[in-house]
Order: structure tokens, then sequence, then C-alpha cells
């Protein structure tokens, strides 16, 4: 498992939304997550993502306790797209997928040949290379949060966790992204963790 957690419990302010989760996410797997508005489950992605505390228990990220992990470690093994459009002023679509390989780069950021090919990829997969020189704002919801996956994509980690990524997509471009999600979880051995409310 990439992911295990135990006797876990998620909430805010100390108060348990959900209680006593024991979950294992496999190299190769991808889950869906489903429950309704305010149950809890972007709760449990920031959780497992280490952005925010256990209520109680705990949660591993291949066999070591992510509180343990530095962030910069963490950015290594887990990468994460939110609901929304993030404001990100006059960065072109290019740039912000780039971002994603931030915790390969360096100190100063300077990119590889690596760097490149793995961006490319990303936003072919999300078929987003026609919008590379175009900033966020002049994209439709779809569009922008397609660019945020392609940015997941290129962090290039073992585990994704993806809060509500079909929020905004029209039918053909969510099945669309679950058949790229599922094969990059079978293909590279990836354990991706999606929530739905639908």
């Amino acid at each position: 498992p990439l992911i295990t957690t135990h006797n876990l419990a998620v909430g805010h302010g100390g108060r348990a939304l959900i209680h006593s989760i024991d979950v294992q996410l496999l190299a190769g797997e991808l889950v869906v997550l489903i429950g309704v508005n305010g149950g809890g489950k972007t709760t449990l992605i920031n959780t497992l993502a280490g952005s925010l505390e256990p209520v109680r228990g705990h949660v591993a990220i291949q066999g070591m306790a992510l509180t343990r992990i530095a962030a910069l470690q963490r950015a290594k093994h887990i990468s994460v797209v939110y609901t929304g459009r993030p404001q990100v002023g006059l960065l072109d679509v290019r740039t912000i997928v780039g971002l994603g390989r931030q915790p390969w780069t360096g100190h100063f950021g300077r990119f590889g040949v690596a760097d490149h090919r793995a961006v490319n990829v990303a936003m072919e997969r999300m078929q987003v290379l026609e919008f590379a020189s175009r900033t966020l704002q002049h994209l439709s919801d779809g569009e922008a949060q397609r660019v945020m996956v392609a940015r997941a994509l290129a962090q290039e980690t073992p585990v994704i966790l993806l809060d509500e990524p079909m929020a905004f997509l029209d039918l053909a471009n969510r099945v669309r992204l679950l058949r790229t999600l599922r094969n990059l979880a079978h293909t590279e051995q990836k354990a991706i963790l999606l929530s739905k409310h639908d």
C-alpha cells in the first residue's frame, strides 16, 4: 500500500466528522470516494495530503508516518487537485503546469530535459496544450480544472488525491478524465483517490 490509515478520525477543531477510518490505497488502484456535500470528503483528502492534522489516529505513506515527513518530501509523494480556480495572477498555462515540477527542480527551480518532458506529457494527457500560452482567467471552469489536473500529473507522484475534479466538466470530459486516471493508475502503478458527490 502507498497510503495506510489506522483508526483515523478527521475533522476540525478537535471535532471529528468521520471516525474509525482504516484504509489502504494500493499502487495501481483508482478509488472513488462518494459522499454528500459537507460529509467530510475534502477534510479527509486534506488529512491524507498532510495539510490537516488528524483528530486521532495516523496516516502513513509507504510505511512512513505522514507527520514525520517534511513538506518537500510529501510533495514528492503526494499531489493534490482541489475544486475551483486558484488565484494565479497572469501566469500562463504552461507555467502553471510547470509548477508541479517544483519538488524536483532544486532550490533555484531550473528545468532540465526530464522536467520539460513531464510538463509536455501531462499537458498532452489532459488535452491542454492548445491553451499553453493563455492565462487561467481566460479559460472556462472546465478547462481550468483540466490544467490543474495536468499540474498534478507533471508532479509525477506515486499518489494523486483529487477533490471533486469533475465538478466543472461536461460528461465527455468526465469520462475522458476517469479513463486517463484509470490508465495512469494501472500503467504507472499510482494510487489515485478522487472524491465525488454524485
